[in-house]
């Protein structure tokens, strides 16, 4: 009894190593009793270098680079052939091919990095994407090239190596997203085609359909810092005002914070170039495509701040008081700055500060006690400021200057006509 026992076991247990192999599979010796060599002789000469036909110029140059290192070792220059071509018993596959034995090794690799195995009379060199594959090469010129004997090598029948992963952001793994996308409940229509057009590419991008929602509170409830969340635009998320408060007026962030991605700028047109700007950290950051579905993991030094518009000038002094509420591109290179809970003397010692930085008053006005002044500054800069008494609120447009705008000079014209006024005929049977 006892030995049949220990029988039982130690089957059990070569079963599970041949199920845990590179191949993915029980292989089909061993489905017939017969025992696995340990090593396998390869000819290099007798092989092909596999690449896969989808964006084939890419992949083709990738193969190439493994061509160069074995020509380099073992003095012989491998075919290359796309997958397209009828498939070969001695084959180096290299990235995701259409062979099984790609998708059998590719499944093996843990996150972010790359594998080396050994199938049948296969060779096969994947890694979770393009960039990781040249590390796969060097690896494997480096480890098992290097006892190269002419053209031939030794290797292990059961080679399954699997490199260790780089930290990443796992928004999607497995098929499954782990992040939701989040925009303000109250958001403008720009953020919401922002965030759908985040979405969108995302789903599009790996198969797989990510959430779509809003930062909504019940009364009484605060966020959860511990739900994984990619945060776009003004949300209610500490988050989002932590990454915010750090831009200047011209800037835009994408940021990890503790479990949040953060993307967000200073002004409504920069949180949707920061939404570009991810996008295009999206499509660097996915692995090949398996089964229709690719995981998006995202390295955690991608993550960047950068500025917009270029020629917004900003050396502007800045205003003291009140809470900036605002910032809006108002075109032809020119922005608006928007403050609230401010006063009439907060909007004075402005002013001041404006004169003492060398712009000069070209023209001032009060209504009801509403404030207006327009400034400029060596004929390159444009500052027309103004603060309104209902809603205590200043705002300030800077734009490059335009004689148009505010014009320094004036042309004498000779009168054409009086003045006078029209009014048409109005059809209120039709109102």
């Amino acid at each position: 009894m006892t030995k049949k026992f220990f029988a039982l076991i130690l089957s059990l247990l070569m079963l599970l190593f041949v199920l845990t192999s590179c191949n993915g599979k029980e292989n089909d010796e061993a489905d017939k009793g017969d025992v696995l060599p340990e090593n396998i002789e390869v000819d290099l000469s007798e092989y092909s270098i596999i690449y896969s036909k989808e964006n084939s110029s890419v992949n083709k140059k990738q193969a190439s680079e493994l061509q160069s290192i074995i020509k380099e070792t073992a003095s012989v220059e491998l075919e290359l052939k796309s997958d397209k071509e009828d498939e070969e018993e001695k084959e180096i596959l290299v990235g995701m091919t259409n062979r099984e034995q790609s998708a059998d090794v590719y499944r093996k690799i843990n996150g972010r990095g790359y594998a080396i195995g050994v199938v049948g009379e296969k060779i096969i060199i994947t890694a979770y994407d393009n960039e990781l594959l040249s590390d796969a090469f060097a690896y494997f010129g480096d480890t098992y090239l290097k006892d190269v004997d002419g053209t031939r090598l030794t290797l292990s029948s059961t080679l399954c190596y699997v490199s260790e992963p780089l930290t990443t952001t796992d928004i999607i793994r497995d098929g499954k997203a782990n992040y939701s996308i989040v925009r303000p409940e109250q958001a403008s229509y720009n953020i919401i085609e922002c965030t759908k057009g985040l979405f969108n590419t995302v789903s599009q991008l790996t198969g797989v359909s990510i959430n779509l929602t809003t930062d909504y509170l019940k009364a009484g409830e605060t966020p959860d810092s511990s739900t994984l969340e990619i945060l776009v635009g003004d949300t209610n998320r500490a988050e989002t005002q932590q990454v915010k408060d750090s831009l200047g007026i011209n800037e835009y962030a994408i940021q990890k914070v503790g479990n949040k991605i953060v993307i967000v700028g200073s002004s409504e047109s920069l949180t949707v170039r920061a939404k570009d700007a991810f996008i295009d950290i999206v499509r660097d950051s996915l692995g090949y495509m398996v089964d229709e579905k690719c995981d998006l993991l995202i390295k955690n030094d991608v993550y960047k701040n950068d500025s917009g518009n270029s020629n917004w000038l900003i050396d502007t002094p800045k205003y003291v008081g009140g809470a900036l509420s605002g910032i809006a591109d108002v075109s032809e290179d020119a922005y608006e700055l928007v403050y609230n809970d401010t006063n009439a003397e907060e909007f004075g010692r402005y002013c001041e500060a404006l004169e003492e930085q060398g712009y000069t008053l070209y023209g001032e006005n009060e209504i009801n006690e509403n404030l207006y002044r327009s400034y400029y500054k060596d004929n390159k800069e444009l500052v027309y400021t103004y603060y309104t008494k209902k809603d205590n609120s200043v705002r300030i447009i800077v734009s490059p200057f335009n004689d148009g705008l505010l014009p320094l000079t004036f042309e004498a014209a000779n009168k054409v006509t009086d003045f006078s006024v029209t009014q048409l005929k109005l059809d209120f049977a039709n109102s």
